[in-house]
This record gives structure tokens, sequence and C-alpha cells, in this order.
């Protein structure tokens, strides 16, 4: 695998970042006829660059858009020369990899670089705006540790790259904080409990944390109550959340260890954070009615339903975190929820023993 470049956009759609790794390799875009024109890219400056990776990104999305998908369902585009590979925050930050066309999907690694390296060294600096940056990412810290870790994947043939992710991250820091939120240094897991709205998430998540002494975190009340949001979508009627504002404001519960955090995406948070990815899957017609009942608008049921026919959620948490951590559980009635904590139950014994020859 190897890394060509990387790009970031604000919310305004201006490059306040890009990073090259590799200079043999140039942008290059297709013309009406998809014949491909090197000569563009091989005279282009920096910003000129950057303009046309944007325009590329949005003519892409606008086409994933009329097919039938949602805008963000788009995540990456191979020509034969280079694979553009796409990741949008909730607050409209755009993360774009040039890449080798043979590599995998890296959703996860944009979305690690986000959450692990851009909130830590960007956003947490006195002088980043987490909001909307307006002005080039200059932070040193932040440079060194994602040229360390990019160094690593691009120096890696053969890579489980969730597995790689929890391991690169915990070392490229360059403060090296004795406060990094690690698995090793908790003695309850922390578990995400997943799925598209209707699937039954907080019933789930209050009856495990009941039975297993866990402590639950419904992200959807912390968003309202604690303000970690940008104002309301008038569209969806939902609120806008502010990513940043929340892995603050969830950290330190996070960092004690044995949180159940309710959710209907897994994509905002860390690998490290988490031990194990639950996602309910509910059969889409009684998903259906379970939202009517709920008095969704019919554009809110008809867009979830389709989320959950396409397995969205399911595929986001395979993607971010392996499938070795991810456990698909089927809701569908009532009378399996009991079944579903069980089978939780007893994976939570189990880490639980690991836990205890990992600190002999």
């Amino acid at each position: 695998m190897t890394i060509y470049k990387l790009f970031i956009f604000n919310r305004s759609c201006k490059s306040i970042y890009k990073k090259t790794w590799n200079n043999n390799r140039h942008l290059e875009t297709e013309n009406d006829n998809s014949s491909m024109v090197h000569s563009q890219c091989n005279t282009l400056n920096a910003d000129d660059e950057a303009k046309l990776v944007f325009g590329v990104l949005y003519s892409l999305r606008r086409i994933s858009k009329k097919l039938g998908g949602p805008d963000k369902s788009f995540i990456s585009y191979r020509t034969p020369e280079y694979k553009l590979h796409h990741y949008e925050t909730a607050s409209g930050l755009k993360f774009v990899l040039l890449t080798d066309p043979n590599c995998n999907n890296l959703l996860h690694v944009l979305h690690q670089i986000f959450v692990s390296l851009y909130v830590e060294f960007v956003v947490k600096n006195s002088l980043g705006n987490p909001e909307c940056p307006k002005d080039d990412v200059e932070v040193e810290l932040f440079e060194l540790a994602l040229d360390q870790f990019i160094r690593s994947l691009n120096s890696t043939k053969i890579i489980d790259i969730p597995k790689k992710l929890e391991t690169d991250f915990s070392t490229c820091n360059p403060q090296n904080s004795v406060n990094s939120i690690s698995s090793i240094t908790r003695c309850r897991p922390n578990i995400l409990m997943c799925g598209t709205p209707g699937t039954g998430k907080t019933t789930h998540a209050l009856r495990l944390c009941r039975l297993y002494d866990l402590h639950h975190l419904s992200v959807g009340d912390i968003v309202k109550k604690s303000g970690c949001h940008k104002g309301k979508d008038a569209t969806w009627d939902a609120y806008i959340v502010d990513e940043v504002k929340l892995l603050k404001y969830l950290e330190k519960d996070i960092q004690q260890g044995g949180v159940v955090v309710d959710w209907h995406t897994c994509n905002v948070f860390p690998v490290h954070w988490v031990d194990l990815v639950v996602v309910l899957r509910t059969q889409h017609t009684l998903l259906w009615d379970r939202l009517v009942e709920r008095k969704y608008t019919l554009r809110k049921i008809q867009e979830n339903n389709e989320a959950e026919i396409m397995q969205i959620v399911l595929d986001e948490a395979i993607t971010s975190f392996g499938s070795e951590r991810v456990m698909e559980l089927t809701s569908d009635v009532l009378e399996q929820v009991n079944d579903n904590v069980m089978k939780i139950g007893e994976w939570i014994q189990q880490w639980q023993q690991g836990d205890k020859s990992r600190k002999k």
C-alpha cells in the first residue's frame, strides 16, 4: 500500500492542509470522454491541485447522490492510476487521501486521523478553531504524528488496519501522554451499542448496565443537554453533532472504563476507546412500524429504512473496528433482548478473564 497525498478541506470548501509523501505521482482526472489528462496536473501549483481534488470530490458525490444513495455514502473512487478515499465529519471537515489504485478502503484510516490526531493536536491546540478552521493547519505535533503514522502504513504491504491503528496511535503521539486511553489500563470494558434508530439500542443498553454494573451514556441526550451540537438541521429535525465537543465530553468516562455508549453510529470514536461494538439489526418492515409510532416524518422513516436494508451501520462498524470486535445481534422482538444481553454478558466475562491474564 502506498499513500501519496492527504488533503483536508473545511466547511467552506477551502483547503486547510495538504501533505505529500510520494512526489512521483500526480493527481489525474478525466475529461468527458474518460481519457486521462496528465499535462494539466503536472503543471498545477498546490492551491490549484487542491481545488482540482475538491472539484473531483464534489462531482463524484453529486453523481452518487443522483444514483440514489445518501450524499455522504460516497467513500472512494478508483482509476487505473490512483484511488481517492473520502471521509466527512459531522462538522463538515472533509479528509481526502490519494493512494495507489490497489489499496483497500481507508475510511477507517481517515476517521482515525481525525479523532486521534486532528482533534488531539489541532483542535485542542490553543490556536486551533474547532468550529470551522479558516487558516492553514500549521501544528508541529500534528505534522510529526501524522507523518510517522502514514510512513508506517506506506512501509506495510499486507496489513490488518484496525489492529494496526490501535498499536500505531498509541506510539505515534510525540507527547507520549500518560493519560492516553487504552484497553490495557481498563478494569472494565467499553461497549458501543449501535444501530439504526428504532433497533432497540437504549433498551439493550439499560438492561446490560443494570445486570453488569456498567455506566450508560446516551449520546443523543448528551448532545442535547450538554450543548455538543451546532444547532438543529431543520430538514431532518435533528441536532448537528459537534464531534469535537462530544469527544471531549466523553473522554473522562471512557478513560475510566465500564461504559455502554448508546448511539446510532460508531465512526466518531477512536479505535482504542472501544472494546466491543454491538450492532443491532431489525427487519425493515418492523423498523418502519416502530418509526411511525415515534412520529418520524416520512422522509426520516424512508432514510432510516434504507440505511437498515443497506446495513450501513454494520459496514461502518466492521470497517472502523474490524470484524473480530463487532457483534451483530437481531432485535426484532422484545423476547430477544434478554438473549442478546446474555450473549454480551458472556463476552464481558471472557474479556475480564483476558484482562486479568494481561495484568499478570
